[in-house]
């Protein structure tokens, strides 16, 4: 029997870097790199419980107050309402729970935009390529700002080439600059692109680097990769 090669199903490093910049192609440069602001994208990820948390702890902190005052019981009551106090709580531990999550989230997350797409990236020490949307694909921006979200100075700007096809880059500091310069990426990359399509009679677009060339020849002049016939 063959040796079997685990590698083929092996998936775990597939879209594995060890920075954001591994992932730039040839002529391809970074225009600006962010990060969500911390406070912002903490409190939005942990708002929903927070009004039921902050009741219950009032709740059952009152009531362990009046049994403290009390007093003059025995060890196996205190025990007993130790743990029927720590259960009860459990409201307040998923809400603290999420708030450590996702602060440790944001730590994992980097935007970047480049002359050529946007991107989002997590991990730490590892990197993981999560998504991305290239310029000439997008087909609409759109920056929410929520109450919340203008008190800390954030917007989310949604990003999307089709409805399956979406990137968000959450509250982030100068929204309103960033989705403006977003969109004239996309108006000056549709320009350029057009100007590419009038060169050639007969052109194609590298699927590597997005360069246009004369179809006719079989791999790209500005990168090597060879033409892909869609």
């Amino acid at each position: 029997m063959k040796n079997i090669d685990e590698r083929y199903f092996h998936m775990d490093n597939e879209n594995k870097i060890s920075k954001p910049e591994d992932l730039l192609t040839s002529g391809e440069k970074v225009l600006w790199k962010g990060k969500p602001k911390k406070s912002a994208y903490v409190l939005s990820k942990s708002i929903a419980l927070m009004p039921i948390a902050i009741l219950w702890a009032v709740v059952d902190f009152s009531i362990i107050g009046g049994v403290i005052t009390v007093g003059n019981m025995p060890a196996s009551v205190w025990l007993f309402l130790l743990g029927f106090f720590a259960l009860h709580l459990a409201p307040v531990w998923i809400w603290l729970g999420s708030v450590i999550k996702a602060a440790k989230e944001m730590n994992s997350i980097q935007y970047m935009i480049t002359n050529k797409r946007i991107v989002e990236v997590r991990g730490r020490r590892s990197v993981y390529f999560n998504a991305e949307i290239k310029l000439s694909e997008i087909q609409n921006t759109e920056l929410k700002i929520s109450f919340i979200d203008r008190m800390l100075k954030v917007g989310d700007i949604y990003i999307s080439a089709d409805e399956s096809k979406t990137v968000v880059l959450f509250d982030i500091p100068n929204s309103e600059f960033i989705r403006e310069r977003i969109d004239k990426l996309i108006h000056d990359t549709a320009e350029e692109k057009n100007k590419k399509s009038a060169f050639y009679d007969n052109n194609h677009e590298c699927a590597h680097c997005g360069s246009y060339y004369d179809a006719n020849q079989r791999k790209c002049p500005m990168c090597g990769a060879p033409k892909i016939n869609k």
